[in-house]
């Protein structure tokens, strides 16, 4: 059986958030504004990107794209494009010094994702650096948004 080439679209956060993580093989799926983000606009974008994009679909999302991952499988009849996607830092737009910067992305789809995925969020205990803690999304927090979403949890 011919293997099949995997199309990567990488969600990015709040702001640009996780532009380091991109690789050159990803399609960056674009947002309209990503200063003020609307989770209906950018929930838009990434139907027209799975659209467009030849399947099978992986998604990789930083920061608030995973947060949009959720919300898009949670409205879109197209989620079958997609094979798997890897959650990187989400950005619990729910914490009580985020919710009124991020209005419309309360509250956070809890349902478990029609697709595979694993979600890693950096706690900062194996590193020296307590900068590489993630300082979006507690640990707690994370764990809560991996066994809503059926999602393999990665933490270190």
């Amino acid at each position: 059986m011919p293997q099949t080439e995997m199309h990567t679209l990488f969600l990015a956060g709040w702001n640009h958030a996780g532009e380091f993580v991109r690789l050159p093989e990803m399609f960056h799926v674009k947002q309209s504004d990503w200063n003020r983000p609307l989770r209906g606009d950018w929930m838009i974008q990434l139907e027209e990107a799975v659209l467009d994009a030849p399947a099978p679909v992986e998604l990789v999302a930083y920061g608030l794209g995973c947060i949009l991952v959720a919300a898009w499988a949670a409205h879109s009849h197209n989620t079958q494009r997609v094979v798997r996607a890897i959650l990187i830092e989400p950005d619990d737009s729910e914490r009580e010094d985020r919710r009124t910067i991020l209005k419309s992305w309360s509250p956070i789809p809890m349902q478990r994702l029609p697709f595979p995925s694993t979600l890693r969020n950096n706690n900062g205990k194996n590193s020296k650096n307590s900068s590489t803690q993630n300082p979006y999304c507690s640990m707690e927090r994370a764990q809560f948004f991996a066994q809503s979403w059926g999602s393999v949890l990665h933490g270190n």
